[in-house]
């Protein structure tokens, strides 16, 4: 049934977290041991290298930009499921904090570096902070600025430290 999709528990554990194990497990594995994991980080890393390497770059994109619209379907189905009803306005707003836990996750904004396990730490670091705050009624405004100030550091973090590996270079 559509309706449980969102709120099933199996051995009391929600159904939607045991879906987000077996993708995070998957992409694991398909990043760490194929072709197409090693093509995605070539190609953020330098797209034009991994063309001149025989990457074709435009089909892994392409699928790459598949890939997450389908998962972005399914979690929309999840959450469809889970209000029992749809608004265009739902996730208006997420983005700060999707980039924040990217970005604090370790994946580089100059590209080729990242992995899962870092994402999903700092996925729970920042829901943690943004449900710590809610629960201490600090008003949106100041939990958007933390999610601010979290990328800011994690930014910082991430050009000192691209800056130090060119030197050693």
């Amino acid at each position: 049934n559509f309706g449980e999709l969102g709120v099933l528990r199996i051995a009391g554990i929600p159904l939607p977290v045991y879906i987000f194990i077996a993708v995070v497990i998957g992409f694991w594995l398909v990043l760490r041991y194929t072709v197409y994991g090693r093509s995605m980080y070539a190609i953020g890393a330098s797209p034009s290298a991994a063309r001149l390497a025989g990457i074709r770059t435009n089909r892994v994109i392409f699928l790459a930009f598949l890939l997450s619209a389908g998962f972005v379907a399914l979690a929309g189905l999840i959450r469809l499921s889970q209000v029992a009803g749809a608004s265009v306005n739902s996730g208006i707003g997420i983005e700060l904090s999707v980039v924040t836990a990217v970005v604090l996750g370790g994946a580089s904004l100059s590209g080729g570096r990242g992995g899962i396990g870092g994402t999903v730490l700092a996925v729970l670091i920042v829901g943690v902070l943004a449900n710590g705050l809610i629960q201490l009624n600090v008003p949106s405004f100041w939990i958007e600025v933390a999610n601010g100030l979290l990328l800011l550091g994690a930014v910082t973090v991430d050009r000192v430290r691209v800056r130090l590996t060119r030197a050693d270079i």
